[in-house]
């Protein structure tokens, strides 16, 4: 049977697919079929929406909305492909940030057309209805005919850029030494020989080139979306590479291939050869390394795990949580933990710990405070001895450390070299023993005291009365999490009375698997099966996977997890 991968978006008006939502395929034997947006199997064939760092099974299949074939003639365009594919996910924002641009021009124009006969509110009603029909329009009217080339420039020369707009964002369609046409813009050279070139694109293409010596600096604030990249100058000429319609890509044509050429960077980076670049993951699109903030400011971090580690985020006071529907829409069965940070406490050392697959890859960070945090599934007893890694070392000169941020999840990591020498610092040991589990089931572990609680707060999964985690605030000021814990599902703050012991009823779902479903306090401990009695002394141990949960309270245990 024949397994074929389908577009998440449509290759034509270029917005996602909505779940079952009817789909127009296009097979290379030239047959198209319409099923609905899940996974299916027709005619002895299996079609799947492809997600993040796929491997595409036998083939990737492009798919298209019912409606933008009725609409438009993709034949009539041929250059129209190549100037809209993709070349990795955009950022999770872009498409909100291009319906939202289309939508309010759309209104406008309405607007401009039958005011003050209709009112503006009203025009954007209607707007909502023609989105498609609009972006088709636009796709169609910046294509244009031509096929992808090569063309060459020389850096010794003035060098002028003609643009051109896309969905709301300025794109270089070709470099030149010899401008013929007025839209022509110069570019600012330096006075000395060009020796590096910042590059600036996006999934789509070239946005930004700026020419630089070897001792100039380009500074850039990160914008979403836009990822440079860095190209170092062998020789006077330059090649570049378009789709027919924009300038896609820039590289020296003398420079000898090397590991770094394929990353991305959200700042300008000038000597990205002298930062170390460690693959956790094979990457399926090019690297896209962003700074993650260690210092001042930082309350905290959320790690997601979908069998591999898939993002890290800081967290400060100003409370934003979008980046959870962001990740989710990706990595729906992506499990979180929350590791809030006491004042002052900041990140001195990051670990990685290694094996042979993605999902026994680990980060292991160390605190100023000497504080261990594993980011990452516990050892199985199963596994060989792991491998250990000193990733960086806070030296107390600024250097950064560089996280990918890939839909797929985080493949490479990069900081400069650390210092040899330093030791091993030891990995937290679980105080209970690994629970039993089904095949491929991994577990993630997490602890906290008891002690000196001042109040806790419930984290429950979306739609559901299930208790997944809890936040424990202390009386000295600070928090620690067991369990998987949101920022944005995190319930209001129950305060402690020690005299009452807080417990925790766990359950079995209708496929035996554990789930702490319920809490409470009581006076006092009963003997009840499921039941775990928080008494304020010890520590409180919770595993957890995507599935089930084992939780230990002093010599109490849960009920068995599933094997």
């Amino acid at each position: 049977m024949d397994h074929f991968c389908i577009t998440p978006r449509c290759s034509y008006c270029r917005f996602d697919f909505a779940t079952s939502e009817n789909t127009t395929i296009l097979r290379s034997d030239g047959r198209s079929i319409t099923l609905p947006f899940s996974k299916l199997e027709y005619d002895n064939c299996t079609y799947e929406p492809c997600y993040p760092g796929c491997c595409h099974w036998d083939e990737r299949l492009h798919g298209y909305h019912v409606d933008c074939i009725q609409h438009g003639n993709y034949q009539s365009a041929p250059g129209l492909f190549d100037a809209t594919s993709y070349a990795y996910d955009p950022w999770p924002g872009e498409n909100v940030r291009r319906h939202r641009w289309m939508l309010d021009r759309l209104t406008s124009m309405i607007y401009r057309s039958l005011s003050p006969r209709l009112p503006f509110e009203l025009c954007g009603i209607i707007a909502r209805y023609c989105v498609r029909e609009y972006a088709l329009s636009i796709t169609r009217s910046f294509c244009r005919d031509n096929s992808a080339s090569d063309f060459h420039i020389d850096l010794t020369q003035p060098v002028w850029a003609r643009y051109a707009s896309l969905d709301g964002l300025a794109y270089i369609v070709s470099l030149t030494n010899k401008p013929t046409l007025d839209d022509a813009v110069p570019l600012p050279q330096p006075d000395v020989p060009v020796q590096i070139i910042y590059a600036a694109e996006d999934h789509l293409g070239v946005r930004e080139v700026h020419f630089a010596g070897s001792s100039d600096k380009v500074q850039h604030h990160p914008r979403p979306g836009l990822w440079w990249r860095t190209v170092r100058v062998h020789g006077p000429k330059l090649k570049g590479h378009t789709d027919g319609s924009k300038l896609r890509r820039l590289l020296c044509p003398f420079a000898e291939h090397a590991l770094g050429d394929n990353v991305l960077w959200a700042t300008p980076q000038p000597d990205p050869q002298q930062l170390r670049l460690t693959m956790l993951m094979v990457p399926s699109a090019p690297l896209r390394m962003a700074s993650l903030e260690i210092g001042q400011g930082v309350t905290g971090y959320s790690f997601c795990w979908n069998n591999c580690i898939v993002a890290l985020k800081p967290h400060s006071d100003k409370g934003d949580f979008s980046y959870y529907k962001h990740v989710m829409l990706r990595h729906p069965h992506a499990l979180w933990l929350y590791v809030p940070f006491r004042p002052h406490e900041r990140i001195v050392e990051i670990w990685q710990r290694r094996r042979k697959h993605g999902r026994e890859v680990a980060l292991i960070v160390v605190t100023n405070i000497d504080r261990i945090y594993v980011m990452g599934a516990y050892p199985r007893p199963s596994w060989h001895p792991c491998s250990y890694e000193l990733l960086y070392k806070d030296n107390h000169d600024r250097d950064s450390f560089f996280i990918d941020q890939s839909p797929a999840g985080i493949h490479a990591v990069a900081s400069r070299p650390p210092s040899r020498g330093t030791k091993a610092h030891r990995i937290p040991i679980a105080l209970s023993p690994y629970p039993e589990s089904m095949s491929f089931e991994d577990f993630l572990y997490t602890a906290a005291s008891v002690e000196d609680v001042a109040y806790v707060r419930l984290c429950r999964a979306e739609s559901s009365s299930i208790i997944t985690g809890l936040v424990f605030g202390y009386t000295d000021g600070h928090e620690e999490s067991v369990g998987q814990t949101r920022l944005d599902r995190l319930e209001a703050h129950i305060m402690i009375d020690t005299s009452q012991k807080m417990w925790l009823r766990v359950s079995r779902s209708i496929y035996g698997l554990p789930q702490v479903v319920d809490m409470g306090f009581s006076p006092t401990s009963k003997s009840i099966e499921g039941y775990i009695y928080i008494t304020w002394h010890g520590c409180l141990e919770w595993w957890f996977s995507l599935n089930q949960c084992k939780l230990y309270h002093n010599s109490q245990a849960s009920l068995s997890t599933r094997r």
